[in-house]
């Protein structure tokens, strides 16, 4: 009879797409005990060697960067980093991985052959091809059907194959929207009985420092908040200030978050005295600019569940996004912008964005939400617990 249950959640130490803030808040969840053993292995670390260590009763494994080009193939990478969890295994124990990576693939496969009576998890953070096509689920779908595809469309095809496959050999598979998990079930042919919606949360910082930003009470804020990449629709966002601009001169937009920069600064030209990059801030720091702001904006293309419009949302903003995959739920109709999506490609409706823009910031006003919202944090403790438990 197997033992006590013992949890480890695999992260890759360069996470993107929000997963380093999911990874965070599953922490929070661990320190008020979930009736298991904990262990978090980072790989990908910057340590130079593997290194162990204990904080709040987790178990910390650090496994350290190992350049593909070491080896002839990728699997044995993943066989490495496997080998070495397995090292830190007890095998008597009822052992449960929790993926956050399509790519950890091979290292699921690894463990899942040679750790019998293993459950394993996947969260799906993250479709590839919404950023290759922009969202635009009809041609994907038509990707899917089609007999005879370019050599773009067959890689998107064959990246829909292997994640298939790994949604089919675990156990269970978390999806933070409505839609992706639609998805899944319909067009990836995964069993409903294995998918599991678990909306992101997040744990607020209370800071009742008071803000001291230079802005005067007239200027309006309109804050975005992410990586600043293309698919974020950062370039979008930058057009419809422009035209917000004309109306409300003593409008700024500021951008909190790190990413490619040049694609903001060749847009800024001419209003760089109105937009204010900050780079990445604390978290303390950041919910100061949420207090200020008069509106946020967050017009990505392709999206699940955004903790920048849960952040903001906590704070009683107004947000403005867009009818992008799972953001669309995410938010009320007349602050949503509906891209329009046509055979191979993508229309942005840069008036409506400038238009939502204006409404929010002369008319609308602040509202906390109320707590029992699907995106509370006890909400998401309680839910991840129970899938722990009993899977």
């Amino acid at each position: 009879m197997l033992g006590m249950k013992h949890l480890y959640v695999i992260n890759n130490s360069n996470a993107q797409y929000g997963v380093n803030t999911y990874i965070r808040q599953l922490l929070e969840v661990f320190k008020g005990g979930v009736g298991c053993l904990i262990t978090l292995v980072n790989w990908g670390s910057t340590v130079s060697e593997v290194t162990v260590g204990y904080k709040n009763g987790i178990r910390f494994i650090n496994i350290p960067y190992v350049h593909p080009k070491v080896y002839v193939k990728e699997e044995k990478i993943y066989q490495s980093v496997g080998y070495i969890i397995l090292s830190y295994l007890n095998y008597d124990e009822y052992n449960v991985f929790h993926y956050n990576y399509f790519s950890d693939y091979n290292l699921a496969v690894f463990i899942k052959s040679r750790v019998s009576n293993s459950r394993h998890i996947l969260t799906v953070h993250y479709l590839r091809w919404g950023t290759l096509l922009n969202g635009n689920v009809e041609y994907y779908r038509s990707i899917l059907s089609k007999k005879v595809r370019s050599k773009f469309e067959q890689d998107i095809y064959e990246e829909y194959i292997k994640e298939r496959v790994f949604c089919d050999i675990v156990d269970c598979v978390i999806c933070l929207s409505e839609f992706t998990s639609r998805l899944l079930k319909e067009d990836y042919e995964i069993s409903p009985k294995k998918v599991v919606l678990i909306y992101n949360a997040i744990k607020m910082i209370d800071d009742d420092k008071p803000c001291e930003f230079l802005f005067k009470s007239k200027n309006k804020i309109i804050l975005y908040v992410g990586r600043i990449e293309e698919n974020k629709g950062i370039t979008f966002l930058i057009a419809a200030f422009k035209r917000v601009l004309k109306s409300v001169p003593d409008s700024y937009l500021v951008i909190i978050g790190d990413g490619n920069y040049d694609i903001v600064y060749r847009e800024i030209i001419n209003i760089w005295d109105h937009v204010i990059l900050t780079g990445k801030l604390s978290q303390k720091l950041l919910c100061r600019f949420y207090e200020i702001a008069d509106v946020g904006v967050l017009p990505s293309l392709n999206e699940q569940c955004s903790y920048a419009i849960i952040e903001m949302l906590l704070h009683g903003l107004n947000v403005i996004t867009t009818n992008a995959l799972g953001l669309s739920e995410m938010v009320e109709k007349e602050n949503r912008v509906d891209i329009h999506y046509y055979k191979q490609g993508i229309a942005f409706p840069i008036d409506v964005l400038a238009e939502k823009i204006l409404n929010n910031i002369l008319f609308s006003h602040k509202e906390k939400i109320k707590e029992n919202v699907i995106y509370s944090f006890d909400s998401f403790r309680a839910k991840m617990i129970d899938l722990y438990l009993n899977i």
